[in-house]
C-alpha cells in the first residue's frame, strides 16, 4: 500500500473513534462553530447539570446536607468517574458514549445508583423535594435506556430540558427561560454529529414531559 492508501486507512479509523473528526463528516464545520460547540457539549453534560442542581439544592437546605451528599456521589460523582475510567480504559470511545450499545449496561448501573440515593433521601429528606426529584431522574433514566435500544436519543438535550422542568415546578414559570439553554445544548450536539436534529428534540421533550408529570405526581403538597 503506498503512502496516499495508508493515509486514507488512518482517516477512516481516526473517524471511527472520533465521529466529529473532518474525515467522519467532510460537510461538518470544524472552525469557531464547532469549536464552541465542543465546550458547550462538554460543559453541560448531563453530569454537571444535575450535580450543580444538587448543590444548589444542598445549600439552600442545610437540614439534609448528608443525605443531600450521598445522593450526590451515588448519582452523579461515581458515575461520572465510572464513564472517565472507562474511556480511559478503552471501554468505550468516547466520554459522551456514542455508541448506543455502550449505554445498554452504564444506564442500568447509574439507575441503581439513584435508586440508592432515593431510599437515602426518603429517609433523611423526606417531606421535601429531593425524593421526588430522584423518582424523577430514575423514572426519566429508564425511559431514556429503553428508547436507548432503537433510537439513539440525546441525553444531553433531554437533561437540561428536564432540569428547566424542575426548576419550573420548584420555582416558578421563569424557569422556563431555561428551554433557550436547552436548544443551546441541543444544537451543540447536532453541530458535533452525535445526535440528528429529531433526536435533539425528542430528547428534549421527554426531559420536559417526563420531568414536569413525575414531580406533579410525587412532589410533596
Amino acid at each position: 500500500m503506498n503512502a496516499e492508501g495508508e493515509m486514507k486507512v488512518q482517516d477512516v479509523m481516526n473517524a471511527m473513534v472520533d465521529p466529529t473528526a473532518p474525515e467522519a463528516n467532510p460537510f461538518r464545520s470544524v472552525g469557531f462553530r464547532h469549536r464552541s460547540a465542543q465546550v458547550i457539549s462538554s460543559v453541560f453534560n448531563p453530569f454537571s447539570i444535575m450535580g450543580t442542581f444538587l448543590v444548589v439544592y444542598a445549600i439552600q437546605h442545610p437540614a439534609i446536607r448528608l443525605g443531600a451528599l450521598w445522593t450526590l456521589l451515588l448519582t452523579i460523582v461515581f458515575p461520572g468517574i465510572a464513564v472517565l475510567v472507562g474511556w480511559m480504559r478503552g471501554w468505550w470511545a468516547h466520554p459522551d458514549l456514542i455508541d448506543r450499545r455502550e449505554r445498554y449496561i452504564f444506564l442500568p448501573s447509574v439507575c441503581v445508583g439513584i435508586f440508592a440515593g432515593r431510599m437515602i433521601a426518603g429517609h433523611v429528606a423526606a417531606g421535601t423535594a429531593l425524593p421526588a426529584i430522584l423518582t424523577t431522574m430514575l423514572v426519566y433514566l429508564l425511559m431514556i435506556w429503553i428508547i436507548n435500544f432503537y433510537w439513539k436519543i440525546s441525553m444531553h438535550s433531554s437533561a437540561a430540558a428536564g432540569m428547566t422542568g424542575l426548576l419550573t415546578l420548584l420555582v416558578g414559570p421563569w424557569a422556563l427561560l431555561g428551554l433557550i439553554g436547552t436548544a443551546v445544548i441541543g444544537w451543540s450536539r447536532y453541530e458535533l454529529g452525535r445526535h440528528t436534529l429529531p433526536q435533539t428534540i425528542g430528547g428534549a421533550l421527554l426531559g420536559l414531559l417526563v420531568s414536569i408529570v413525575v414531580m406533579r405526581l410525587t412532589l410533596p403538597v
